[in-house]
């Protein structure tokens, strides 16, 4: 992922549930930068797939130097729990940090 563009991520759940409750975490340097909830993706119940569009300003916290790690957590409908392992995503930098596209 590179710092400065907008791009959608992707998870694929092992199979469809219902889910009540959901944050993904963006981790770096052992501190959280950025952290998303259910009502910023979108779920499509069918497949499984959760889809997280991220903006220039979510991906300008992001730091180039360090490895960035993105955690699931998530609950369904019988409130059962669930947890990903940690994503390692390398940041690539941006040589402009105040681009804005039309």
């Amino acid at each position: 992922m590179r710092r400065g563009t907008n791009p959608l991520l992707t998870f694929e759940l092992p199979e469809p549930i219902t889910i009540s409750a959901l944050f993904i975490t963006f981790r770096q340097d052992e501190r959280n930068v950025l952290e998303k909830s259910l009502n910023d993706v979108t779920y499509d119940k069918e497949t499984g797939v959760i889809s997280l569009p991220l903006t220039q300003a979510d991906t300008l916290v992001f730091d180039a130097s360090e490895p960035l790690w993105v955690q699931l957590r998530l609950r369904d409908n019988l409130d059962n729990a669930a947890v990903s392992d940690p994503i390692r995503v390398d940041v690539g930098a941006v040589s402009y940090t105040h681009l804005t596209l039309p």
